[in-house]
């Protein structure tokens, strides 16, 4: 980690230099985007609030940023976990299927799920309607359904692409797999979530790159919900909702945290995705 602090002079003349000390890009640039949007240069809520002062919310976020490189909020790598395993016995929140857009059950791991959840997971999809005849779910996009017989609450059907060359809207339509999942998986309560290494089987994605694509989006998920942490805390401090700050921080932080859990097929896929984590 770089131990240099990072200054970010924000454009008021009235207001000191914030420092951060970076752990990634992801939690620097989270954290200014914060501080534009609540302080008053940008018209944020100080400006409509009488005896709050700027440095005071300044000297929040940077509390806030600093136990966010710590190790704290936004630690991607204590909330990701790598295994070798059968997804469908995994007792967590949601696990999501690497489905086709039909969404009644197919080979690999969409069958297995399928045959594991029992008969009700297919009566259940039956009923998602069709976006055109025979799609349910497009590619790229994601449903979800109880879990049934599984051990998991939820099952997140999400469909991946076809790959080609990857030179046909295939790395994107991946990504949006993950993070389409991950958003019904936040908007669902879920607090863990299964993948597989969607569309690396039949599909012929090389491993190599879907991997750095599913860690790149769970990265940035997982760091984008710190980020809302750090804004609700901060906001229940200044509101007074909360006599207790450490109470709020960890209140909120209950509400985002989400575990994912990376269940591969076999050991060398594990390999790939711990070179990258």
């Amino acid at each position: 980690m770089n131990q240099e602090p990072t200054k970010v002079v924000l454009p008021h003349s009235g207001y000191r230099k914030l420092m951060v000390y970076r752990k990634s890009d992801v939690i620097y640039q989270g954290t200014v985007a914060f501080c534009r949007r609540f302080l008053p240069a940008y018209g944020g809520w100080h400006s409509q609030t009488e005896g709050m002062d700027a440095i005071e919310a300044i000297n929040g976020m940077e509390t806030i940023s600093k136990r966010l490189v710590a190790g704290g909020w936004g630690s991607e790598r204590k909330m990701i976990r790598i295994i070798q395993g059968d997804i469908t016995t995994l007792a967590v929140d949601a696990i999501v299927n690497a489905a086709n857009q039909v969404m009644l059950g197919g080979g690999g791991v969409d069958g297995a799920i399928h045959r594991a959840a029992g008969r009700a997971l297919y009566e259940a999809c039956l009923k998602v309607p069709e976006v055109r005849p025979g799609v349910r779910c497009p590619t790229g996009e994601a449903r979800i359904t109880p879990g049934f017989n599984l051990p998991a609450k939820f099952v997140i059907h999400t469909v991946g692409p076809v790959y080609r060359d990857g030179q046909h809207g295939e790395p994107e339509k991946l990504a949006a797999c993950y993070r389409n999942s991950l958003a019904l998986a936040a908007e669902n309560g879920c607090h863990s979530i299964a993948f597989p290494c969607i569309s690396t089987g039949v599909y012929g994605y090389p491993i190599e790159d879907a991997a750095k694509i599913a860690v790149r989006e769970v990265r940035e998920f997982l760091s984008r919900a710190g980020t809302r942490c750090a804004e609700e805390a901060l906001l229940r401090r200044e509101d007074s909702a909360e006599p207790n700050p450490k109470g709020a921080q960890a209140s909120a932080r209950r509400r985002e945290e989400i575990e994912v859990v990376f269940c591969c097929f076999s050991e060398r896929d594990v390999k790939v995705y711990q070179a990258i984590v």
